[in-house]
């Protein structure tokens, strides 16, 4: 049967090529066995010249004793005549002369040694014994010498021939040895890249299959395993990019007949606002009112339903378009935190906003997409929250930015986290107790996801939720401050607009001082310490810095004296001094730090004209008295003018201060009884400015006494000025109240 690796030609196989890989291996050590054979049986062949000479040099010395021999015994048989010394002079002979024929028998090949025995020979033939030849012995004697001389040096050069042919051989082995390992290394890696490379691209192709990519399939002609998983991955990407295709085809459907319906009931939908408003404009009894609020508030819960439907056929219809746009980041967390700020307030929530210092004021994003997800995430943290707060904390990594929204809710169990992204569906709906599509969530992920970023989640049962949203985002050229935060309504005056940096670390002073500004047309960018102050100086170029004189980490005085010691490169701005103590004393301070002008606390709008145009702020007559009602009232009016958007946000912020105030005071009641003189200089210069702020002078006046018993660690002082701020508190803390209620009705 023919292998489908046959049929396309692909003829190496991984068994194949191994096999291969170790008969190239074998033949390489055969290769290096045959030369070291070979070597090695030419050394031994050139042992036999060895022998032969260690055989001669024997039989030279051998007849060089028999000389020796022979010459004595023929001394001692003329000497004593004697039949024995014959006998033995005649058996040496015959051995002298044997072993001269095997001499000249192993040096046949020799002709200076055949010359040496032939001169020999005479001398030893049939010696006269009674007339001995004394010189012929020692003349033989010389050429046996002359014999041994040839000799050694013909083994010397036997010698010189065998470590040569050594050493060659040992250079052969180990080139052979060098060339056969680095040819069967060239052989294994190739072999071995074939394979591991094959493989290689099988896995990547695999692993693109899991992570969607199908489009680019696998490329392998060999080995024909290899090959044919390749061809398995490619038909299994083809498969599944058709299925692929046809679930986008029925989601595209889908999204359309969802965007069809929700169009067609839209219609109807605007018709029900529409009319709900225009009953709301003519006279109603209470019992018709009530139903009208009824169907308008289910009206516009429906419109949100509608268009989180809408949003999410847009997402799975491909058809998100991003509108990326510089955008303020102070002025999106401020419209994010102000559409729940009512409900959180209702529900007496904390609602807390930080930005990590490094953050941009500017960054190119979609601001509606990304002020979307931000206020899903909020709406949802207060909906599932019904005591403790929410914070909202914002950091900028590289090009990052990370809003963290935390709550201190009911939390989600940890088998319940993967339905929080998944359409139409919520995290134990049954006891959880609210309503919604299941969308919100699911539609922030992909807004996320589309801004190249995405949202987690981690979640504590009991102990609340945080919710991470990161997207990726661009740095404006200019890094300034968008007029997002500017009401609709502008109060149009003569002044061009201005840049206008408030450093203040009270939040209500920010944000009374924020309106007062914004209804003139001016962009705010706000800062709670002099530290930040001085680095947003440096980053942008400011018109004008309003500098509280008492803020954490670094004052007032201290941080204008550190602009006007290192000015930025784009020039210096007004800076205007911020500060309930103007005395001429703390007018002398400021002048000497660098300040340009006071603004006493609280702001009066003439002096806020006057200070914005360049001009300085007029003495303020003394006023009549007036109760701390009217006062605040006063003051409230000032601030709110005829712009509707800031008296809603100003009845907030009463709200806010009135809810507040009495913690404030336990804290600083604590603070006395615990002698913590600096706590309480602070907390009473606190309340100090953000009710002056407000309108109310008494309870301002009550502060400010016991800051200055606390500057002086006046204990008593203190103690007698308890009682004095806690009446204040109550007479302004139900005048707040009062009028934060006069202005949501009036905005009603």
């Amino acid at each position: 049967m023919t292998t489908p690796a046959r049929r396309k030609g692909v003829r190496w196989t991984v068994g194949r090529m191994l096999t291969a890989g170790f008969a190239v291996a074998l033949v390489a050590l055969g290769v290096v066995g045959a030369a070291a054979y070979a070597r090695i049986g030419a050394l031994m062949h050139a042992q036999q010249p060895l022998t032969r000479s260690h055989r001669v040099l024997g039989g030279i010395g051998k007849l060089g004793d028999l000389v020796n021999a022979t010459d004595r015994t023929q001394r001692e048989y003329l000497s004593d005549h004697n039949t024995a010394s014959l006998q033995l002079y005649r058996d040496t002979a015959g051995l002298l002369d044997q072993t001269l024929d095997e001499v000249q028998h192993d040096t046949a090949d020799d002709p200076a040694q055949q010359r040496l025995i032939g001169q020999i020979r005479p001398l030893l033939a049939a010696p006269d014994l009674a007339a001995p030849a004394e010189n012929d012995f020692n003349r033989v004697t010389a050429l046996v010498d002359a014999m041994h001389d040839r000799e050694n040096a013909v083994l010397d050069q036997h010698l010189d021939a065998i470590d040569q042919s050594a050493r060659r051989t040992r250079l052969l082995i180990i080139a052979v040895s060098v060339g056969t390992a680095l040819f069967v290394a060239a052989a294994g890696r190739w072999i071995t890249k074939r394979i591991t490379s094959a493989a290689h691209v099988v896995t990547e192709a695999a692993e693109r299959v899991i992570e969607g990519d199908l489009t680019r399939p696998a490329e392998v002609t060999g080995p024909a395993e290899l090959a044919q998983m390749a061809r398995a991955v490619n038909s299994s990407m083809a498969a599944m990019a058709t299925a692929r295709d046809e679930a986008l085809a029925a989601t595209a459907a889908k999204s359309a007949f969802l965007a069809a319906m929700s169009h067609e009931i839209r219609t109807p939908m605007n018709a029900v606002i529409g009319g709900t408003s225009l009953l709301n404009d003519g006279p109603l009894d209470a019992g018709q009112q009530e139903l009208v609020d009824i169907v308008r508030g289910s009206a516009e819960s429906l419109l949100v339903i509608i268009n989180d439907i809408l949003d999410f056929s847009k997402i799975e219809a491909g058809e998100l378009v991003l509108d990326e746009q510089p955008v303020n980041l102070h002025g999106l967390l401020d419209d994010a935190v102000n559409l729940v700020a009512l409900t959180a307030d209702a529900k007496g929530l904390r609602l807390s906003v930080e930005m990590a210092p490094n953050c941009p004021l500017t960054v190119i994003a979609d601001e509606t997409r990304l002020r979307q997800i931000l206020v899903n995430l909020l709406g949802n943290a207060v909906k599932f929250t019904d005591r403790g707060g929410v914070s909202v904390r914002v950091t900028f990594v590289e090009d990052r930015l990370r809003i963290a929204v935390r709550d201190t809710g009911i939390g989600i169990p940890p088998d319940q986290l993967d339905r929080l992204f998944q359409a139409f569906s919520q995290a134990d709906p049954g006891t959880r107790g609210r309503t919604g599509t299941g969308l919100g969530l699911v539609i922030s992920r992909r807004l996320a996801e589309a801004m190249g970023g995405t949202i987690q989640v981690t979640s504590t049962p009991g102990s609340g939720s945080t919710f991470t949203v990161e997207a990726a985002v661009g740095l404006s050229d200019e890094n300034v401050a968008l007029s997002s935060r500017t009401p609709a309504r502008r109060r149009r005056t003569h002044q061009p607009p201005l840049h206008v940096l408030l450093a203040e670390d009270n939040p209500i002073n920010q944000r009374v001082a924020e309106l007062m500004l914004t209804r003139r047309g001016h962009t705010v960018d706000i800062v709670d310490n002099g530290a930040d102050a001085v680095r947003a100086v440096h980053e942008v170029a400011y018109d004008l810095v309003l500098m509280d004189v008492q803020m954490p980490v670094l004052d007032g005085l201290s941080a204008t004296e550190e602009i006007r010691s290192a000015p930025p490169a784009h020039g210096s701005p007004r800076i205007v001094a911020l500060t309930a103590n103007a005395t001429a004393d703390d007018q002398a301070a400021g002048r000497r730090a660098g300040m340009d002008d006071f603004l006493a606390k609280p702001i009066q709008e003439a002096d806020l004209d006057l200070v914005l145009s360049g001009g300085h702020p007029r003495a303020t007559p003394a006023a009549p008295p007036t109760g701390e009602d009217d006062d605040i009232r006063a003051s409230i009016a000032a601030i709110a003018g005829a712009d509707f958007a800031n008296q809603v946000r100003l009845a907030d912020i009463l709200l806010a201060f009135a809810r507040r105030l009495p913690a404030v005071l336990a804290d600083i009641d604590n603070a006395v009884v615990d002698g913590d003189h600096a706590r309480v200089d602070r907390l009473a210069h606190g309340l100090k400015g953000s009710s002056g702020t407000l309108g109310a002078h008494r309870l301002a006046g009550a502060c400010a006494r016991l800051e200055a018993y606390a500057q002086k660690r006046d204990v008593a002082g203190q103690a007698a000025t308890l009682r004095e701020l806690h009446d204040r508190a109550d007479v302004a803390g139900r005048a707040v109240t009062s009028v934060s209620q006069e202005l949501v009705a009036a905005a009603a």
